[in-house]
């Protein structure tokens, strides 16, 4: 009787354990990154559903560095006011010089990132100087 309840016992826990993995896997195998397309998309992200302000405008790629992420400058207009916004970074097959339509995001909604840019659907980081109109925004 003892052999069979430790059987049991034992089925279960594997069983418990593959389910945990499995699910596991599932969820980690998505991109984490969370983006404007992806919760478009309606995908299950981490910090999703998000809604984001959009302001159009200018990305400049001011330079392109091997190994690191091209840095650039946003220009366009963010609640009225006209601004220019350097030293935020992109990934992706740049070069110095390029001028890419974009819109800087800010979140409204949901615990995604809340400030980036799409550079026509590439993800692009937030440097100090947008940090610090975003948090203006908010207040």
């Amino acid at each position: 009787m003892k052999k069979i309840i430790a059987g049991i016992f034992l089925a279960l826990f594997f069983g418990a354990l593959v389910f945990i993995f499995t699910t596991m896997e599932d969820s980690c195998g998505e991109d984490q990154v969370a983006s404007p397309e992806t919760n478009q998309e309606e995908k299950n992200v981490v910090g999703g559903p998000c809604s984001y302000e959009s302001h159009a405008g200018n990305c400049h790629i001011d330079s392109v560095r091997d190994g690191s992420p091209a840095l650039f400058t946003f220009t366009g207009t963010v609640s009225g006011q006209e601004a220019a916004l350097k030293e935020n970074e992109v990934e992706g097959d740049f070069k110095a010089g390029d001028d890419i339509t974009c819109s800087i995001q800010f979140i409204t909604k949901g615990t995604c990132t809340p400030c980036g840019f799409d550079l026509s659907g590439i993800w692009g980081s937030c440097g100090s100087e947008a940090w610090e109109l975003f948090r203006s925004s908010e207040e």
